[in-house]
């Protein structure tokens, strides 16, 4: 069995970038002629770095949106302008913006990033995705998150058919860490999530008010291998 995993700091995850392609692929079919927001954390946000680079291999369109505190870096940016891809760059998340979109990818904003806890505070809820946001998106549009979430993604968007997170941490292997499987080591994660995906929804009926998907998920997977 091979298994890969890398990442470095705040800069780059190559390998989520990979699975978050193969996600997109799996979800909508292709990845060419598509319009995608990456929203939230985007100057630390390494997975958001990984793949905005990736996409550059494609016929794509880019929407970047986050505070100007939390902006893409300079060199990510000069190459999606080099290449033509960068659409568009707000500090709102607009409904034009939405409506454009075919994958919402959504990035926390990281506290452990911050030296002034009280600038996390100002910027920690500055985006978040709710059943207002999605009603202006398309049919057909997703949800992406690397996970962990905080607030960036209210738990209502959960019961939402492009919600698709979820379905990408099945692909990653765990949640915020991207494992690359080989053989039926992964088929035997597949069915374990699905009885786990059960087990979450089970749970959330039962407390509404509990937040426990990002716990429930990260101790199924690791309970999993």
């Amino acid at each position: 069995m091979l298994i890969i995993l890398t990442g470095n700091g705040s800069l780059e995850h190559p390998t989520q970038a990979m699975l978050d392609l193969f996600t997109i692929r799996e979800e909508l079919g292709t990845v060419n002629d598509l319009t995608i927001t990456f929203m939230g954390d985007l100057k630390y946000g390494r997975t958001v770095h990984s793949l905005a680079k990736l996409l550059q291999l494609y016929s794509v369109r880019i929407q970047l949106v986050s505070p100007p505190q939390l902006a893409m870096p300079d060199d990510v940016r000069a190459k999606l302008v080099g290449n033509g891809s960068l659409a568009a760059e707000s500090h709102t998340l607009t409904p034009e913006i939405i409506t454009r979109s075919d994958v919402l990818y959504c990035t926390r904003v990281q506290k452990e990033r911050f030296a002034d806890l009280n600038e996390y505070e100002r910027l920690k809820d500055a985006f978040i995705v709710n059943n207002s946001v999605m009603k202006r998106a398309k049919s057909h549009m997703i949800v992406m998150h690397p996970l962990p979430r905080t607030a960036e993604i209210s738990e209502e968007v959960d019961f939402d058919q492009r919600a698709a997170y979820f379905r990408q941490v099945c692909s990653s292997g765990s949640p915020g860490s991207p494992y690359v499987l080989t053989g039926d080591f992964r088929c035997a994660m597949a069915c374990t999530a699905a009885w786990l995906c059960l087990l979450w929804c089970w749970v959330r009926l039962a407390c509404p008010a509990c937040k426990w998907d990002g716990v429930l998920f990260c101790l199924c997977f690791q309970l999993s291998y």
